[in-house]
C-alpha cells in the first residue's frame, strides 16, 4: 500500500527541482503519471507512465521529482490595456497532482501492476508556479514556509501572515518617510497589475485612493495603514479565482472601475493608492501595497518596460527620458557578372534587350542578401535609492520582457538587455539605470 510522506495543498516554486517522498513496503517500483486541471478544473495527463524505483538501500522509499515536467506547462500571459478586474492567469500557475500505482513482484517472479487507472492511487493536489528564489532566500526557506508567504488563504482565520504580492517592487509602510521607504511612483496615464496567488474565490482586492502627501505624514501616523478614514474613493475588485491572480491597480486601470466622472472629481487631491487582499469577513489577507501617483508633465518620449518577475508575477516601469534607437544590419555580399549588349546600336530600352541580356542602368554585380536588421532602444531612468534600484535590476536577468511605446502603442518583445549603473559620489544614496533593450522582432526586408 503507498502512503505519502509530504506536505500538500502547497504552492511551489518551479525553477527548483523538489521531492515528493512516498513509501511502499511491498514495491519494487512505483508507476505514477503527472496530472493538471485544466481551466474547467478538468484533470488532464501532463506526462506519460514514469517509472520511478525503489530508493537503494532503504526499506520501500521512493522520491519523486516533477518539477521539470510542470516547468514546461507554464506559459506567461501579459495585460496591456486599461482592464481593472481580476484575472486569473490560468496557464501563469499549474494546479497538479499524482496519480500512481506499484509494481510487484509475482511469486513466479514476474512484475505486474494493476492496469486500470482509475484504480490508482491519488495524490493530495499543489500549486507551482514560474519563481526564481535565489539562494540565499532558500537557507531558511521550506517548501511549507515558502507557500506562507505568497499565497492568501480563503479567512484569516486561517491566515499564517500575511500573504505577499508576488513582486519586490518596494511599496512602502513601517514608519519610514516616502523619500526613505523606497516607494515608487506610477505615472497616472501608465496601466499596471498586482499578481498574487489565491487560493480561494472568495477574496476580493480593496483600493483606496489617498489624498495623504509626505507634508502630512507626520501629522498622521496611520499614513501606511490601509483604513484611512478619509479615503477619496474606497472600491473592491471582482473575485478572485484558485490561482495566480492579476488585478489592475494602476491609475487607467481604477479609472475603467470607477468611470471618468468620479476620477475628474477627486484627481486634483489624489496623491496615494493603495491596495491589499481581503476575505469575505472583510479581513485583511494579504501585505498592503502602495505607489505614489506621479502627476508629472510627461516627457514626449516615454518607454514602459515590464517584465517577469523573480515571484512569477510581472512588473511595470516607464523611463520617462528621451529615447534613443539604434538600428543594426548584418547581411551577405553576392556578386554576379553581367551580361553584354548584342550591338552598339541596340536600344537599351527595347523589349528585346530587356528579355535577352542581363546588362542595364538598374544592374549590379554586388548585392546584399540575407539581409537581418534589428532595433535597440536605450533608455535611462531617473535617480531612485538602492532599493528602486535592486528592484529594476531584476530586467536584466528577465527571461521575458516587453517594451509598450506610450506614443504609439505598440508592443513588441526584448531579446535581450544590457545594463549600465551609475551611482553619484560616495555619500550619496541614490543612482541611475540605463538600459539597451534589443528587439526580439527583426525589422523585416525584401530578399
Amino acid at each position: 500500500m503507498i502512503s505519502e510522506n509530504g506536505n500538500y495543498k502547497v504552492l511551489y516554486d518551479l525553477s527548483r527541482p523538489f521531492v515528493w517522498k512516498f513509501t511502499s513496503t511491498d514495491a519494487v517500483n512505483l508507476l505514477y503519471q503527472i496530472h493538471k486541471a485544466d481551466p474547467m478544473g478538468n484533470w488532464v495527463a501532463v506526462s506519460g507512465i514514469l517509472r520511478q524505483p525503489k530508493e537503494y538501500g532503504t526499506a520501500g522509499d521512493f522520491f519523486i521529482n516533477p518539477s521539470e515536467i510542470l516547468a514546461d506547462e507554464i506559459e506567461t500571459q501579459i495585460r496591456f490595456k486599461n482592464q481593472y478586474a481580476a484575472e486569473v492567469m490560468y496557464t501563469g500557475s499549474v494546479r497538479f497532482k499524482l496519480i500512481m500505482t506499484e509494481e510487484l513482484v509475482a511469486p513466479s517472479g514476474e512484475i505486474y501492476y494493476n492496469s486500470n487507472m482509475n484504480a490508482w492511487y491519488n495524490t493530495g493536489e499543489a500549486y507551482g508556479i514560474d519563481a526564481a528564489t535565489q539562494h540565499e532566500e532558500t537557507f531558511n526557506l521550506s517548501q511549507s514556509t515558502f507557500y506562507d508567504i505568497y499565497r492568501t488563504h480563503m479567512d484569516s482565520s486561517t491566515q499564517n501572515g500575511l500573504g505577499h504580492f508576488l513582486t519586490s517592487r518596494p511599496m512602502g509602510g513601517g514608519n519610514l518617510p516616502f523619500k526613505q521607504s523606497g516607494l515608487t511612483k506610477q505615472s497616472h496615464t501608465d496601466n499596471d497589475y498586482a499578481y498574487i496567488f489565491n487560493t480561494h474565490k472568495a477574496t476580493q482586492l480593496r483600493y483606496i485612493i489617498s489624498p495623504f502627501s509626505e507634508e502630512i505624514q507626520a501629522a498622521r501616523p496611520n499614513v501606511w495603514s490601509g483604513n484611512i478614514s478619509n479615503a477619496l474613493y474606497d472600491g473592491l475588485s471582482n473575485k478572485l479565482g484558485k490561482g495566480l491572480n492579476s488585478i489592475g491597480v494602476g491609475v487607467p486601470n481604477i479609472i475603467e472601475k470607477i468611470g471618468v466622472n468620479a476620477w475628474n472629481s477627486i484627481k486634483d487631491a489624489a496623491y496615494r493608492v493603495s491596495y491589499w487582499v481581503q476575505d469575505h469577513n472583510a479581513a485583511q489577507v494579504s501585505e498592503i501595497g502602495h505607489y505614489i501617483i506621479d502627476k508629472e508633465k510627461c516627457s514626449t518620449e516615454r518607454l514602459r518596460v515590464y517584465w517577469k518577475n523573480r515571484k512569477g508575477g510581472i512588473d511595470g516601469y516607464t523611463f520617462n527620458s528621451e529615447l534613443q534607437v539604434t538600428t543594426s544590419v548584418k547581411s551577405k555580399l553576392t556578386k554576379s557578372p553581367l551580361g553584354h549588349r548584342r550591338s552598339n546600336t541596340e536600344d537599351i530600352n527595347s523589349m528585346g534587350y530587356l528579355f535577352n541580356n542581363t546588362y542595364g542602368s538598374s544592374s549590379r554585380t554586388l548585392s546584399s542578401t540575407n539581409i537581418i536588421a534589428n532595433e535597440t532602444i536605450t533608455v535611462k531612468s531617473k535617480f531612485h535609492i538602492a532599493t528602486e534600484l535592486r528592484w529594476l535590476s531584476e530586467i536584466i536577468t528577465s527571461p521575458q520582457i516587453w517594451v509598450e511605446n506610450l506614443q504609439t502603442g505598440k508592443i513588441n518583445a526584448v531579446y535581450s538587455v544590457t545594463k549600465q549603473m551609475n551611482t553619484k559620489p560616495k555619500g550619496k544614496s541614490v543612482g541611475q539605470m540605463t538600459l539597451s533593450l534589443r528587439m526580439s522582432n527583426e525589422i523585416l526586408t525584401q530578399r
